[in-house]
């Protein structure tokens, strides 16, 4: 069995850009590194480059002066957003449960 779901999203970036993705429809690249303050446009690049590989992430880019590129979620991407949702859901649910270890 792979496990490539897994893979891409245990990039550092994956899950927080698909969530940010989800709440603001299309983002260029300067509004993600604004939001990721610690990120740098090589990681976010390397990321988006990996979710658009996977198609969770589409790529638009416009041709005029300035061009600009914008990203956005594919149908499966907000299927998965969903699956992230549930997740959190459910940790927030069992807070006390998933503490126990800490």
């Amino acid at each position: 069995m792979e496990y490539r779901f897994f893979r891409v999203l245990k990039k550092k970036w994956s899950v927080p850009i698909i969530l940010q993705l989800k709440e603001n429809e299309t983002m260029r690249i300067s509004e993600l590194r604004k939001i990721f303050p610690d990120s740098t446009d090589k990681m976010l690049i390397e990321t988006l480059n990996i979710l658009i590989k996977y198609k969770i992430v589409k790529k638009k880019d416009y041709e005029v002066y300035p061009k600009h590129t914008e990203y956005s979620l594919t149908s499966y991407g907000k299927g998965i957003y969903i699956i992230l949702k549930d997740i959190e859901e459910f940790c927030d649910k069992y807070e006390n449960f998933l503490a126990v270890g800490e």
